[in-house]
């Protein structure tokens, strides 16, 4: 759950329940938006806002409680980019890992 100043639904109408996801950030009645993580249900009724990119859900699963969090408006073909890159760096560091502990294993 996220604090601060409560939004408002525009159009004020009922949703139909629509497929979520982890990351997916929906406006509750209350006005408070939420963010889903793991835990989340398979559909969700409620207004969605907006949407975590991929390359930055383990950093906000490791945030605690009551920091500051700052949102940035991203293109999908930027998301794509960093995600790519993401990707990258761990498959070099997983190749480093093994070339550091080959010489266990012979």
């Amino acid at each position: 759950r996220l604090h601060g100043e409560l939004l408002k639904n525009a159009n004020g109408e009922d949703l139909l329940s629509a497929a979520v996801t982890r990351g997916t950030i929906q406006l509750l009645p209350s006005g408070q938006l939420i963010i889903l993580m793991a835990d989340h249900q398979t559909t969700g009724g409620y207004p969605k806002v907006a949407h975590v990119i991929s390359v930055d859900l383990p950093k906000l699963a490791q945030m605690h409680a009551n920091l500051d969090l700052e949102f940035e408006l991203v293109t999908h073909l930027e998301a794509e980019e960093l995600f790519v890159q993401q990707q990258r760096d761990l498959r070099q560091l997983e190749q480093s890992i093994k070339i550091q502990l080959e010489p266990y294993f012979l």
